[in-house]
């Protein structure tokens, strides 16, 4: 075994160039792990802080939210002893959504919080200025302080029925946050006592043990306590543990990237024992065993393994320092410090060498299996071609894949099936790479002929004959056309996808919204001439809509599947219902959206439009006269009845897309009937970007204006720019693993045609002897290079829009856009990558006196 060591470290000196081709090859793919497992463990220690911030650091949260139904004092003992649970402390919302008196569902929703470091860290409690309430002390929302002109220390009077208003003092006032826009935060023993709900919880907030098994808490729960609700916290998991999708991303690439440095060790390996077939055959005839030289091959692996997984380890852990500062730019995570992962770097660095030396497998039982007078006659020991009937057969099932995934995706894809039918093409193709690489060879040197017909014939053969030993480089830039173009067309459906939800949820980019807590909350409709007046906003006014309810309703007219809620007017069921003005031919120019019957234009006083959702539930349709009446919690209550005549109903209605009972009608019918001229809120976009600070800051000013004092501006483009920054993440991390997987490639491209060309010495020394120019040696070299990068590059295109369309069909993307720019990049690219590894070798020969260079050898 020693002198096979030795044998195999003599061979590696021998070829130091092609050794450190294949050091390096596998290195850059062991750098990328390496540097993949550092910074996603110092992603991760910089993410929990910022998780936990937004989510707070406890586990579950479960009770009876919503219902009338408590947790007593016992209950909540009970789950203060189960097994894995360390801490709770309980919330209370007095005032359920069932039955809740008329007078406090005016009002912010009323909860109740302990005053210690668990109750602390619920995202509600987000206390701005001021301090947790204790008894008689209220911490009130930003939006509801700026309405009632309120600030720390100031007295409300808030209703707690059954019992007395209480006059309360403002403690604190919340963070300046849309979800904080309406709540009440109590000491939970105060209002417990002043709502009589003294030792009684609405739900509990639960910090688990480091060890806990939080499925076995639930299942404790839901058996101790029947019909009782528990929020897991999965977006806080999923987050902490995969940084948004992060974490497998990034170990995907790094396998990837990886398998290509194997298969870099497979062509090197291969082109060593083509190499030494003379010195092999020698040991065999001296009474070298086959074991003997398996075992060569496999020493010489190992060697140029750790040579590669310590040059990968130390150059990945130095980068990362370096590197700190651009994934905090360009992957939007702060980094304070790097986290150096102990376990899964020597992991990482042992399991590099392991499969190199597994991979090394294939070319040492090819050279176990050597025939001695074969190889010393200089005959290349090759594979037996394949089968005809194995060629047909695996052609036919190519073409079969590729017809059922064109089918499959026109029917709307199925799932697994098609995730089967995509990598079942490619590991074909994979399987077929000799075979596909002689057929786009065959057709790249016949596309060449008429203009350089003897370089492009000579190169095309010479990649014909050489095909062992590129298949492997084929495949490797196979590999990264298909990691990236599929990539791509993921990334891009699922943009695109995002970009439609988003802009569903917040179709315009900013709201300007009332402060007040009320049902029909309000501002001074003057700020509206003012928007339109400011170049470069589009902006559309909702009218503060009035809450009626209806007279007459035909009962029968209603969807008997409708899950909403009826009241008794006068012995009668009736519907709670909203009239609102809107100027619905301005959204439809800005946001487009589908008019189902009648119309939306010109609508005259007393007409109004539905949404179609209305129109099924309770079966109004255009023409119906509807009587409505303005209900008690009304601020004009108590005003006649009035009849509103439908003319067009319409899908929904983009900025208000959850306003189903809403009648809109033209803003004057509000101010004739009501003399009502407020507005609930002002949607608006920015249309010149450029300007976007300059015009944002003029508006935050003029809100500042006293008679302005119950708006707030929102920047709903945050949720947009927070997707795009993930984007970016994503494209950052596939753009570094398909250039690493390129490098890869050229690295053993390089490799593989500076061999080519020692091969080719005397055929190359018979063109100078006739006459042949050293230009056109380095044009016939540079052929060779072109013709198999393009080749490999060709199906890797193939691969890539089979695989991606069957993706992109399991993931129910039915409009897919092939990515015409970025196919043409990459054909662009193939050559250039076929030139660089060439060049260098194809200049080193041509100033070479090949003649004698072959005397020599």
């Amino acid at each position: 075994m020693k002198l096979t060591a030795q044998l195999a470290w003599r061979f590696l000196k021998a070829r130091r160039a092609r050794s450190l081709f294949a050091v390096i090859g596998i290195s850059l793919g062991v750098m990328l792990l390496i540097i993949s497992q550092i910074m996603m463990a110092t992603l991760e220690q910089s993410n929990e802080k910022s998780v936990l911030e937004k989510y707070g650091n406890f586990d579950l949260i479960s009770g009876y939210n919503g219902s009338t139904k408590k947790l007593s004092a016992n209950d909540l003992q009970t789950i203060k002893g189960f097994p894995d649970v360390n801490q709770i402390t309980p919330m209370l919302f007095p005032y359920a959504s069932e039955n809740m008196p008329a007078a406090v569902a005016a009002q912010p929703v009323y909860i109740g919080f302990k005053h210690n470091q668990l109750a602390m860290e619920h995202p509600l409690v987000s206390i701005d200025k001021g301090e947790f309430p204790q008894s008689k002390e209220v911490v009130i929302p930003a939006r509801y302080a700026k309405s009632k002109g309120l600030d720390i220390h100031s007295e409300i009077s808030l209703p707690f029925p059954p019992g007395k208003d209480v006059n309360v003092r403002v403690s604190g006032i919340l963070n300046e946050r849309e979800q904080l826009n309406n709540i009440f935060i109590f000491d939970y023993d105060w209002i417990a006592a002043q709502t009589h709900n003294q030792n009684k919880a609405t739900a509990v907030m639960m910090k688990l043990d480091q060890s806990a098994d939080k499925q076995k808490v639930i299942e404790d729960l839901k058996e101790h306590f029947e019909g009782i609700s528990i929020d897991k916290r999965k977006a806080m998991m999923t987050e902490k543990e995969q940084l948004g999708g992060l974490k497998p991303i990034v170990n995907g690439l790094s396998i990837t990237v990886l398998l290509g440095s194997l298969l870099i060790v497979v062509s090197t390996l291969q082109m060593s024992v083509q190499e030494r077939q003379k010195e092999l055959a020698t040991l065999r005839l001296l009474g070298g065993k086959p074991a003997q030289l398996f075992y060569m091959v496999i020493w010489e692996a190992l060697l140029i393994g750790i040579m590669a997984a310590l040059l990968g380890t130390v150059t990945g852990t130095v980068l990362c320092y370096s590197l700190s500062n651009i994934a905090e730019q360009f992957i939007g995570y702060s980094i304070q410090s790097i986290s150096i992962p102990a376990i899964s770097i020597i992991i990482s660095f042992f399991g590099s060498i392991l499969l190199t030396v597994l991979a090394a497998t294939i070319p040492a039982l090819s050279t176990s299996r050597l025939s001695p007078i074969a190889a010393y006659s200089q005959k290349i020991s090759e594979s037996k071609a394949d089968s005809k009937r194995t060629i047909i057969a695996l052609t036919m099932i190519l073409l079969l894949l590729a017809i059922m995934t064109f089918s499959v995706h026109k029917s709307g894809g199925s799932g697994s099936f098609s995730i089967l039918l995509g990598v079942s093409f490619v590991l074909i193709m994979f399987v077929m790479t000799p075979v596909i690489l002689r057929i786009i060879v065959t057709v790249l040197t016949f596309l060449l002929r008429p203009f350089y017909q003897m370089e492009s014939m000579i190169a095309g053969r010479n990649a014909l004959k050489r095909m062992r030993r590129s298949q492997q480089i084929a495949r490797v830039l196979t590999l990264a056309v298909i990691v990236g173009l599929v990539g791509f067309m993921i990334l891009q459906a699922v943009v695109s996808q995002t970009e439609k939800t988003i802009s569903k949820q917040y179709p315009l980019d900013y709201v300007i919204q009332a402060t007040e807590a009320s049902y029909e909350p309000g501002f001074s409709s003057s700020i509206i001439k003012q928007l339109d007046n400011t170049n470069g906003v589009e902006a559309i006014p909702v009218q503060t809509s009035i809450l009626t309810h209806t007279i007459n309703l035909d009962i029968k007219r209603v969807d008997s599947n409708w899950n909403g809620q009826f009241m008794t007017i006068n012995g009668k069921k009736e519907i709670l219902t909203s009239v609102g003005g809107l100027n619905l031919e301005k959204v439809q120019n800005i946001i487009p959206f589908d008019i189902v019957k009648g119309r939306i234009d010109h609508l005259r006083d007393y007409e109004a439009v539905i949404t179609k959702q209305f129109s099924e539930d309770i079966g109004f349709r255009v023409g119906d006269v509807v009587t409505l009446e303005p209900d008690d919690l009304s601020e004009v209550s108590g005003k006649k009845p009035f009849t509103l005549r439908v003319v067009g109903v319409v899908d929904e209605v983009p900025i208000l897309p959850d306003e189903d009972l809403r009648f809109f009608t033209n803003e004057n019918t509000l101010n004739e009937l009501f003399h009502l001229q407020k507005t609930e809120q002002i949607f608006f976009n920015i249309k010149d970007q450029s300007e976007k600070g300059h015009i944002k800051a003029s508006i935050e000013k003029l809100l500042e204006n006293p008679q302005y004092q119950d708006t707030i501006l929102y920047d709903r483009k945050e949720e947009m720019d927070k997707f795009y920054q993930q984007y970016k993440q994503r494209i950052v991390l596939l753009g570094s693993s398909v250039f690493i997987i390129t490098l890869i490639a050229l690295v053993g491209l390089m490799n593989s045609m500076a061999s080519n060309l020692r091969e080719s010495k005397k055929e190359f020394a018979m063109m100078r002897a006739i006459g042949g120019k050293p230009w056109q040696i380095v044009r016939l070299a540079l052929y060779e290079g072109i013709v198999i990068s393009v080749a490999g590059s060709i199906m890797g295109l193939i691969s890539s829009i089979v695989l991606g369309y069957n993706l992109l069909s399991a993931l129910d993307v039915n409009n897919l856009e092939i990515p015409y720019m970025v196919i043409l990049i990459i054909l662009l690219i193939s050559p250039l990558l076929g030139i660089l590894s060439t060049l260098p070798s194809a200049l080193w020969l041509s100033k070479s006196n090949l003649i004698r260079a072959v005397f020599e050898d």
